[in-house]
C-alpha cells in the first residue's frame, strides 16, 4: 500500500488508522506493520 499524505500529520493519523484495523482483523495472527518511505 503507498500513502502520499500532504503534512506529516496526515501521516501519523493514516498510520493510526490503518494500524489499528490491522490489529482488528489480524488479532489472531502474530503480524506486524513496518512503515517505510519510499
Amino acid at each position: 500500500m503507498q500513502a502520499d499524505p500532504v503534512e506529516l500529520e496526515q501521516l501519523r493519523r493514516l498510520e493510526g488508522i490503518v494500524g489499528s484495523h490491522f490489529e482488528r482483523f489480524a488479532w489472531q495472527e502474530e503480524l506486524t506493520l513496518d512503515w517505510q518511505p519510499i
